[in-house]
């Protein structure tokens, strides 16, 4: 079975769940950056594992336009999504599938699942680190320095995810 791994990432903390989850899959894959991919890098694959980063309830933008303009391609294969973000919560994580790409492709998608995230205060833009000021400001939230420089990306979640897609248990 073919499958071809595409991933965006900002930060790196992606990059860095998308090399522990290679160290997992079995079989033969490809592995391209969102930056690289275009209509043929799906063409010949039988699954395709998509793994985004997610930033206020959006994929990547690579990858929600990469989703976008190849949903047909995208229809015909098996589709996983691996999120890179703070919730586990199943309903929020659909609706973001949904959000980013369409109701038909969430239902088509074999399994979606977030692994955990990160959050490095420094790395962040401006607008970005005013944002979460204003967000931690709000909050009930003690422990504002700590949510600042947050990592709760799990190992045992991206194991599972790969025993997933490598058909060794269901979602």
């Amino acid at each position: 079975m073919k499958t071809v791994i595409i991933y965006g990432t900002k930060y790196g903390t992606t990059k860095k769940c998308v090399d522990s989850l290679c160290e997992k899959i079995e079989g033969d894959f490809d592995l391209v950056e969102i930056s690289e991919a275009d209509k043929k890098t799906i063409k010949n694959a039988d699954r395709v594992i998509i793994v985004t980063p997610i930033y206020i309830g959006d994929f990547y933008k690579g990858i929600k336009k990469y989703c976008k303009k190849n949903i047909e391609e995208l229809l015909k294969k098996d589709v996983y999504i691996m999120m890179c973000c703070s919730t586990k919560d199943e309903w929020l994580l659909g609706g973001y599938v949904i959000k980013n790409t369409s109701p038909l492709f969430m239902k088509h998608v074999k399994t979606f699942m977030s692994v955990g995230g990160a959050l490095n205060y420094d790395n962040l833009t401006f607008t970005e680190k005013k944002l979460i000021d204003f967000v931690l400001k709000k909050g009930q939230n003690n422990n504002r320095q700590e949510l600042k420089y947050m990592n709760n990306v799990e190992e045992d979640r991206i194991q599972k995810f790969a025993d997933i897609v490598n058909g060794k248990c269901e979602a």
